[in-house]
């Protein structure tokens, strides 16, 4: 995939509880989406703007997360995970969807802190 290719990333984290956590990166309007559900109530963070060098460097490093990793978490082998994610990407030409239980893959859960 090209960075030029990339034009949203959406990931949802939640656990047992309800507790849930919901990112998306537009790469088309330049901005970062965050939602969160903590006892049943929902907060919308501010929006963050991205201005063009932060959208294209973060372009360019999400494009080194394989989608690969993710399908080997996909499998429900375990009786009760703490944790299930929702990873959508999307681009010019298709759609990455990958959905699965317990900690995302290390190069994933650090896609956080790429975030502005």
């Amino acid at each position: 995939m090209k960075k030029e290719e990339l034009r949203q990333l959406e990931i949802e984290i939640s656990d047992l509880i309800g507790r849930s956590y919901r990112t998306i990166v537009n790469f088309e309007k330049s901005h970062v989406l965050r939602t969160s559900v903590i006892n049943d109530e929902k907060i919308d963070f501010k929006p963050v703007i991205m201005n063009e060098e932060e959208r294209e460097r973060l372009r360019e490093k999400l494009l080194h997360l394989n989608m690969n990793t993710l399908k080997n978490r996909t499998a429900l082998e375990v009786e009760q995970a703490d944790l299930h994610w929702h990873v959508v990407m999307t681009t010019d030409h298709d759609v990455f969807r990958e959905i699965g239980i317990d900690q995302l893959p290390d190069e994933w859960g650090n896609v956080f802190r790429l975030l502005p």
